[in-house]
């Protein structure tokens, strides 16, 4: 416990005073953290501490600082030196005075297994309450804090994932393709699988089976475990993409808006993948993603369906010809025009323009 003045501090508003104070004196988030680690008592300081801090959360008490101590359960200051950028622990509150983790985010993805009793997790977006055999995942740098309901009956296991465990690099295709989109969606904070499906046990017993293998540490327990990850990770994709479709990320929301108001403006020039790319500041092979993780079709295939849409309708303009509606809706000669609106519609453009219109085009000094 905390004393100063030979008085002991039980209270945490005690505590954050004298986080305060020695915040004041050194200036340094780290030095303060440091502090009230070695003091072996964990309190909420995160609100205090961005306050003081002018409201910039960027650096206040960042996961990188402190770990789990194995054998105190306690938070104390570490770094993380492990060849694996992987890590898994079984966690027992009843070796633990406290009941409350505090605010903190890592910059690795962590999964949660209960294996007695309820934890709570609380993040910015709001509340979730996990009970025995549920599996919780929370992203990379989501701000969040824990409790136990009950230190007696409650034991979990946590896994810290690094995103380079599953995928090397972060040009890899592995990253671009099956990481990236639930790293860099800030939408997709938490995710809960409850006990009772029948996906949350199979994962379980992945987990569970890398959890084993990283204890004992026999021989190629790396690539045993990366084996157990990597299955996980294919299950969780799998189960989560319905969610995510449905949750797609701000940013990737307003560069998929950008590339399609693009497409609006310019559909009837010459057009590339290059080009539509770099209206959405990304990549050719991410503005393909966006593209068909959302809309389920392809830059260039949208931008055709788009052209033959609008040449649906000016067809319906006896007065326009046939050369300048391909003209105007950016196709190249009226040969590639005619072979792309009958792949559409089923008709040539000029049999559509004769079923929509009944009207004789003579009447009205149309041009064929």
């Amino acid at each position: 416990m905390l004393k100063k003045d030979g008085n002991s501090l039980k209270t945490d508003r005690e505590l954050s005073e004298i986080a305060r104070i020695w915040y004041k004196e050194d200036n340094e988030i780290e030095t303060v953290l440091k502090k009230l680690l070695e003091a072996n008592k964990m309190i909420t300081v995160f609100r205090m501490l961005v306050s003081e801090n002018g409201g910039d959360m960027e650096g206040l008490i960042n996961s990188e600082l402190y770990q789990i101590d194995e054998t105190t359960r306690k938070l104390v200051c570490s770094v993380n030196t492990s060849d694996l950028p992987f890590s898994a622990l079984e966690c027992d509150p009843r070796t633990n005075v406290d009941r409350i983790y505090p605010w903190h985010w890592h910059s690795y993805f962590q999964v949660v297994y209960v294996l007695e009793g309820v934890i709570t997790y609380c993040l910015p977006s709001g509340t979730h309450r996990f009970v025995k055999g549920d599996i919780g995942f929370i992203n990379v740098n989501v701000l969040h804090m824990f409790e136990c309901e009950s230190i007696r009956e409650t034991r979990f296991v946590e896994f810290f994932i690094a995103p380079d465990f599953l995928c090397g690099s972060p040009d890899s295709a592995i990253y671009q393709r099956y990481l990236r989109p639930i790293v860099e969606n800030p939408d997709f904070d938490i995710y809960h699988f409850d006990y009772y499906e029948d996906v949350t046990k199979d994962m379980a017993d992945l987990l569970m089976n890398a959890f084993r293998c990283y204890q004992e540490r026999k021989l190629y327990y790396e690539m045993v475990v990366h084996g157990f990850i990597s299955s996980f990770w294919i299950a969780f994709l799998q189960h989560t993409e319905g969610y995510r479709m449905e949750h797609p990320s701000r940013q990737t929301t307003l560069r998929l808006q950008k590339m399609i108001l693009y497409i609006n403006d310019h559909y009837s020039e010459k057009l590339t993948l290059t080009q539509i790319a770099k209206a959405g500041l990304c990549s050719e092979r991410e503005c393909d993603r966006v593209f068909m993780q959302n809309l389920h079709i392809s830059p260039l295939k949208y931008l055709q369906k788009l052209r033959l849409q609008q040449a649906s309708i000016l067809l319906l303009n006896p007065y326009l010809s046939i050369t300048e509606i391909a003209h105007v809706c950016g196709f190249p000669d009226v040969s590639s025009f005619g072979k792309a609106f009958r792949g559409q519609y089923e008709n040539s453009p000029r049999e559509y323009r004769k079923m929509q219109t009944q009207v004789p085009s003579v009447m009205h000094g149309g041009r064929k």
